[in-house]
């Protein structure tokens, strides 16, 4: 699995994948991880040589093991054709969004919306807050809305947001939009105290490896720290697992030599 992986031949790293998973030896969550990993390097494999049916299922298949995956979502959403593709890939990325907060998947979204006026984008935006999601990510999503509205030059919206969110979850983000908005009502003492904040504030998302921590700042296949496979995710530092990350170290003996030439 691994050493193919490594080498770039996906077609049989998911093959083995699959034989782990039928022998049980990786659990289900991890299993989840590199399938949807592969099959969506599988699916830009495909788009490359114009095979955009091929992509396609493999990108469902990805967004099905995975639909908090940033990268298939908003890929899938684009490939997405014919009647009703345009409700699909609405209902798809706001999905993704209200899991990850992601501001590129905001911002597809946006485009997906197709609305005339920043004002109606914003408030587009802010219903998804209605919408189900998990409690632990609500603080997250406002911040992410907030960030877009000012974006937007929606200021007050932005601003409202953004006080919302209690002062121990405001993020290096929140207050970089606190010190945009400052800057908008021409309030350099205010903006220069944000951007302070700003610089000693928690992370809040990125791209961070499950295995060793690295904050990586983009999704890739293998971490280039540490060089686990599927360890690369969108999430917070905070938040990362290590005890799924261990059991993929486990996993990793040794790359087979054999395979790869030099």
């Amino acid at each position: 699995l691994f050493s193919y992986a490594k080498i770039g031949d996906v077609t049989k790293s998911l093959i083995n994948l699959n034989k782990l998973k039928n022998m049980k030896f990786i659990n289900h969550k991890i299993y989840q991880n590199i399938a949807s990993d592969l099959n969506y390097v599988c699916a830009l494999d495909y788009l490359e040589k114009g095979n955009i049916n091929s992509a396609k299922n493999h990108l469902k298949e990805a967004f099905k093991q995975k639909p908090n995956h940033v990268l298939v979502s908003i890929k899938l959403s684009n490939l997405l054709k014919g009647i009703g593709s345009k409700t699909k890939s609405i209902n798809q990325l706001e999905k993704t969004f209200l899991l990850t907060s992601n501001h590129d998947v905001l911002n597809e979204l946006s485009k997906k919306w197709d609305l005339k006026t920043s004002g109606s984008r914003v408030a587009k935006a802010i219903n998804l807050l209605g919408k189900k999601s998990s409690q632990d990510i609500k603080d997250d999503l406002k911040i992410a809305i907030a960030c877009f509205a000012v974006t937007e030059k929606i200021w007050g919206e932005a601003e409202k947001l953004l006080t919302e969110v209690p002062k121990s979850k405001l993020t290096n983000k929140a207050y970089q939009a606190f010190a945009d908005i400052a800057s908008s009502q021409n309030n350099p003492e205010i903006v220069k105290d944000n951007l302070e904040k700003a610089a000693n504030a928690t992370e809040g998302f990125n791209y961070f490896c499950s295995s060793c921590g690295n904050k990586n700042n983009r999704w890739e296949l293998h971490c280039p720290k540490c060089d686990n496979l599927s360890t690369i995710n969108w999430m917070k530092m905070n938040d990362i697992e290590m005890q799924d990350s261990i059991s993929l170290s486990n996993l990793v003996p040794k790359i087979d030599k054999n395979l790869i030439s030099y």
